[in-house]
């Protein structure tokens, strides 16, 4: 039993992050964080603007704008938990910011599907 104290080795598959690549994923998940509660306004006013156009009743809007909104800031939140850890990961193996690159690309492509919708479905005009 002495000889496995004795060794100085780290646990295989417990490498700790430098600080530099934690900062760096944290910055890189605060954008995405950001450009995630922009779109999580917008798809609320997509979401609401869609349940305003139909035959549901107006005391039911109020209990379906608070559900959408709770359900819309959950998964925004567990999007950038998850992010997080994975640029973390990506900048500590020395990948550097595909992720991030990918990531904000299919932000990009969900918000002009939410303006795309808002405008010319829900409000007709462009």
């Amino acid at each position: 039993m002495k000889r496995f104290l004795k060794r100085n080795k780290p646990v295989t598959g417990r490498n700790e992050p430098k600080f530099t690549h934690s900062l760096l994923a944290l910055l890189c998940a605060a954008i995405n964080g950001v450009i995630g509660m922009v779109l999580l306004f917008d798809m609320r006013v997509a979401i609401m603007a869609t349940v305003d156009r139909s035959n549901i009743r107006a005391f039911a809007i109020n209990f379906v704008d608070i559900i959408v909104s709770v359900i819309l800031g959950i998964m925004l939140l567990v999007a950038f938990i998850v992010l997080q850890h994975l640029y973390e990961k990506d900048f500590s193996q020395g990948i550097g910011p595909k992720r991030f690159l990918i990531s904000l690309g299919i932000q990009i492509a969900l918000y002009g599907v939410i303006f795309l919708y808002t405008n010319i479905i829900i409000w007709g005009i462009f």
